[in-house]
């Protein structure tokens, strides 16, 4: 025993640590299975799965698979304490897909917008209809003959804008004589 018997906590802690949990006597041989289980005995691999499973161990631990450069299972540094945390860069192309998604969520707004606004442009033409057919009447001979003049000039000489108009000649038309004025 020698100096440690002098102290006795010493030889207090040296025989606590060294006892096994199933009990038995100091210093034999405890399968690794058997280790730190409050039940004495490990069970076979099947039987811990299953316990695993089932959500009974109380020592089951998700480990982190997801590594950038790490151990797995290895706690990930989160920085300086008390600095302020970094954020993760993106690469190269991850930036500019998501520009790229964006962008297309942009343009898909838009094209909802306008649609919205022209179906309530139509709503709104059809409503004036309805409610003064002779004004309507008015405006639709204006508009004819605002086409009459831009045929008599050349063709190569019109912007898109008045190309358009010229298409429209036919359907203003039809709604002139459904007016019957």
């Amino acid at each position: 025993q020698g100096w440690y018997s002098l102290f006795p906590s010493a030889t207090a802690k040296t025989n606590a640590s060294s006892a096994p949990v199933g009990g038995g006597s100091v210093g034999a041989y405890v399968p690794p299975s058997a280790r730190n289980r409050s039940s004495g005995g490990g069970g076979s691999l099947a039987q811990r799965m299953r316990a695993e499973r089932e959500g009974s161990t109380v020592t089951a631990v998700k480990v982190n698979t997801k590594t950038k450069g790490g151990v797995p299972g290895m706690r990930q540094k989160t920085g300086i304490v008390g600095a302020a945390p970094v954020e993760e860069k993106k690469s190269k192309g991850a930036l500019r897909r998501e520009k790229l998604r964006l962008k297309k969520q942009q343009q898909e707004e838009e094209e909802e917008m306008l649609a919205k606004q022209k179906k309530a442009e139509e709503e709104a033409a059809q409503a004036a209809n309805a409610a003064d057919p002779e004004k309507r009447a008015k405006k639709i001979k204006k508009t004819l003959k605002q086409i009459d003049e831009l045929k008599k000039k050349d063709p190569s000489t019109l912007d898109s804008d008045q190309k358009t108009k010229l298409g429209t000649e036919e359907k203003l038309r039809s709604e002139l004589a459904k007016l019957g004025l």
